[in-house]
């Protein structure tokens, strides 16, 4: 098992919010603690299906630039 964090600005809520992430990431995001303007989400790998949530945020990262 391993975590990986993503950092995102308060502008990307709304991607993730409308993403394909399961609702435990979604709401841990909204409701995690802010660092200015920016909020870290962690996932836990523990299985090899556990890698399409992280495809999804890089999905997302993606979408930001």
């Amino acid at each position: 098992m391993f975590k990986t964090t993503f950092y995102f600005p308060d502008k990307a809520e709304d991607l993730i919010t409308n993403s394909k992430l399961k609702k435990e990431y979604i709401d841990k995001f909204v409701s995690g603690k802010r660092y200015g303007n920016t909020r870290g989400l962690t996932v836990e790998i523990r299985k090899p299906t556990d890698l399409a949530t992280t495809k999804n945020l890089i999905e997302i990262k993606e979408q930001l630039k």
